[in-house]
């Protein structure tokens, strides 16, 4: 989800404050640990960032 919407915004920041908004409190509901769901998030923007369909822009 990150990777795409990086890809479509390009601006990585941007796509790291909105997928955290929208899937945090999800994973919160499903019992994920807070350090797990905002690793994962941050790993998804770092991808977001190298993404090579950000250059077809």
């Amino acid at each position: 989800m990150c990777v795409i919407f990086a890809a479509c915004s390009g601006v990585v920041g941007a796509t790291e404050t909105v997928v955290g908004l929208l899937a945090t409190p999800f994973m919160l509901r499903h019992g994920y640990d807070k350090a797990l769901i905002s690793g994962t998030i941050t790993a998804g923007r770092s991808l977001g960032a190298i993404n090579p369909l950000r250059l077809l822009k």
